[in-house]
């Protein structure tokens, strides 16, 4: 692997680091740099990078970059352009979820994300979830997107992109150098990624691929965290919406559609808001 590079995500947490953090960080760092010898490049936020300090790996397999961000895909982004830069990676460069608990299954979906030979520019890694997770898709990733791109959601759908808001990615270095040009979104990233295959007439090719269920801390998925992952998802696809509509177009897009599709994401929204919130009462 030591033509590849791996970013791995270290996880958002409103405090510092628990030992159970970073005991699991450790785990997937001793993986994929002593068991795989791939290059790394972890990516904790600006405030918890001291709790990280202490760990030492092959400093020429890994690195070690905090990053000063809004939310979780400005961290993807720092740490992908590090990786390509730092390692000069002639492959593939992986993007690995660092919060997805460490265990046998779970190392056997990363070997299976590591080793997969398909041709494709960018492969997104799909898990079968649960809970919280399940019910967010459910609730608001597929509606949302069935209203904002409806034929974007056709193909996806007939693809299998069952969890396209998935963190565990792997691209080819052209696609990775192109899609680093392009506006990075703070978050709703990966859906982004696969719009952009399909928006470039077959020059870049994009699949899914079902990895084993792995188990990912739920923690970000509580109330209110979750109503924030529904409010900042419909934020974004409207900006993904309008930039498409401008490259479509150079006039401009059409108001009385985007009313129209305002209404009924935040129809949407507010019956997502009905259904996590009520959930998350009960569990409580």
């Amino acid at each position: 692997m030591i033509d590849s590079a791996l970013v791995l995500n270290c996880p958002s947490t409103m405090g510092a680091y628990q030992h159970r953090h970073i005991e699991n960080i450790e785990c997937w760092l001793d993986f994929f740099v002593n068991e795989e010898r791939i290059h790394v490049v972890a990516t904790p936020s600006s405030e918890r990078w001291q709790d990280l300090v202490h760990l030492e790996y092959d400093k020429e397999l890994y690195a070690l970059l905090p990053v000063l961000s809004f939310d979780t895909c400005s961290r993807w982004q720092a740490g992908l352009s590090e990786a390509l830069t730092l390692y000069q990676p002639r492959s593939h460069v992986f993007l690995w979820a660092a919060d997805f608990f460490y265990s046998d299954e779970a190392k056997r979906a990363a070997e299976k994300m590591l080793d997969y030979s398909g041709k494709e520019d960018l492969v997104v890694g799909t898990i079968e979830a649960g809970g919280k997770k399940e019910d967010i898709d459910r609730c608001a990733t597929h509606p949302f997107i069935e209203i904002w791109f409806p034929e974007e959601f056709e193909i996806i759908q007939s693809k299998g992109f069952s969890k396209p808001r998935s963190e565990l990615l792997r691209f080819s270095v052209p696609f990775l150098e192109y899609s680093l040009r392009k506006r990075w979104f703070p978050t709703e990233q990966t859906i982004h990624l696969i719009f952009q295959c399909l928006w470039n007439d077959g020059d870049f090719e994009v699949e899914p691929i079902l990895l084993p269920k792995i188990e990912d801390d739920g923690e970000a998925r509580n109330q209110p965290n979750v109503i924030q992952q529904v409010e900042r998802m419909e934020v974004w696809l409207k900006y993904m919406w309008r930039e498409r509509q401008c490259e479509l177009d150079c006039s401009w897009w059409e108001m009385d559609e985007y009313k129209n599709k305002c209404i009924q994401s935040f129809e949407t929204a507010m019956r997502a808001y009905d259904i996590l919130v009520e959930d998350c009462a009960t569990v409580a």
